[in-house]
């Protein structure tokens, strides 16, 4: 951001409490003044990740739920970004209460959605009924890890992330593919892309719709090698690894199938037609065993030498699409800059409802049409 000649301070959202707290709890914070000292300190304010929960310990709900606060005196007076990474509704507790505050926020004027993939604006619409305008902006690939020794026997075999009770790790053993394993989750520290990049290839069995790990391995030229979606569905139905629902009132399938029925693998990342260029596809740990047993070079595509420069041009596209946000916002980034992004432009765009019913034009009708909403969605998921 800061080639947009801005000045930005990070903020722990620590100072509003833990994660999950619910409309309550929000308010009160609320009233304490606490969000409106915040904001008034800032013109634009960026809450970024899940939106409410910003990293996996706090809470940054209290920002926009003041804007719907009664009283005037309390509500945020900067501009608001919900920048959404994994789901607008991880680890909410009042489902119902939440939602409805999304509905209440999607059209004014100052709150600006931003997604880096896009299930999210879709997420919104099925879960909330809300149709914000969107600008998709993908992660830019940015990783200050720095490299570190990987010897050279261990280059000659690709590595997997998987924790070495996991199910599917198991079958790996027992059919003798040939890997080197690191422990999956919070545990499981390869070295950042730059060391990724210097093993054979590297086998992501997803875990998540959209990774920041994708988009910075892809950005070092990583040879990344990822089950075909017909074979992930078949992964996830038997529990060999965990498609993490974590604390969503549904986990990521569902959502995946509410967006697109049979279609689903359209919107996951892994799948989609921008990155699929970038990546390698098995369709059996058969097929992976073959391929990672051949002597040949596993980097048939050359994604190893034009990997980094084709997305490049993504990772531009996106530090733009800000340039643009920043400057419908009314602020103007570097002349120089703006130069070079005259010829991006980053598309707006509006979801729309997949609901057999007509869209809530106010708060009466969205009460109203909660229950039949749900009723959708549980159908949609049989």
């Amino acid at each position: 951001m800061s080639r947009l000649n801005f000045s930005f301070t990070t903020l722990d959202p620590s100072v509003f409490g833990k994660q999950g707290m619910d409309h309550k709890r929000a308010n009160e914070i609320i009233q304490k003044g606490i969000v409106r000292y915040i904001c008034d300190s800032a013109d634009i304010i960026v809450i970024a990740d899940t939106i409410p929960v910003t990293n996996y310990q706090t809470d940054g709900r209290p920002i926009f739920q003041s804007l719907i606060h009664p009283n005037h005196e309390f509500r945020c007076g900067a501009k608001i970004v919900l920048e959404i990474t994994n789901r607008f509704d991880w680890y909410i507790q009042d489902a119902e209460e939440y939602f409805r505050l999304i509905w209440q926020i999607s059209r004014l004027p100052n709150v600006y959605f931003v997604a880096n993939n896009p299930l999210e604006s879709r997420d919104v619409a099925d879960q909330t009924m809300a149709t914000p305008q969107f600008r998709l902006l993908r992660p830019v690939g940015y990783s200050e890890v720095p490299d570190q020794y990987v010897p050279e026997e261990s280059r000659k075999y690709a590595l997997v992330r998987l924790d070495e009770d996991e199910k599917l790790f198991q079958k790996i053993q027992e059919m003798g593919i040939p890997v080197i394993r690191i422990d999956g989750g919070f545990h499981g520290r390869y070295g950042g892309p730059k060391t990724l990049a210097k093993y054979r290839a590297f086998i992501e069995f997803p875990y998540q719709v959209s990774t920041m790990k994708l988009y910075e391995n892809i950005a070092e030229g990583v040879v990344t090698f990822v089950p075909t979606h017909r074979f992930f569905l078949e992964i996830v139905k038997n529990e060999w690894i965990y498609f993490g629902a974590w604390e969503n009132r549904i986990g990521p399938l569902d959502k995946l199938r509410l967006a697109g029925g049979d279609e689903w693998y359209k919107w996951m990342d892994y799948y989609s037609a921008e990155m699929s260029p970038f990546l390698y596809y098995f369709d059996s740990l058969q097929e992976l065993k073959e391929i990672l047993s051949s002597p040949e070079d596993l980097d048939t595509k050359k994604v190893r030498e034009w990997g980094p420069t084709e997305f490049a041009k993504i990772a531009q596209k996106t530090v733009c699409g800000w340039a643009d946000l920043f400057q419908d916002m009314k602020y103007s980034p570097n002349h120089e800059f703006l130069n070079m992004c005259e010829t991006v432009r980053t598309d707006i765009y509006e979801e729309e409802l997949h609901i057999p019913f007509e869209m809530p034009k106010n708060l009466a009708q969205w009460d109203l049409r909660f229950d039949e909403l749900e009723k959708w969605k549980a159908s949609r998921m049989e």
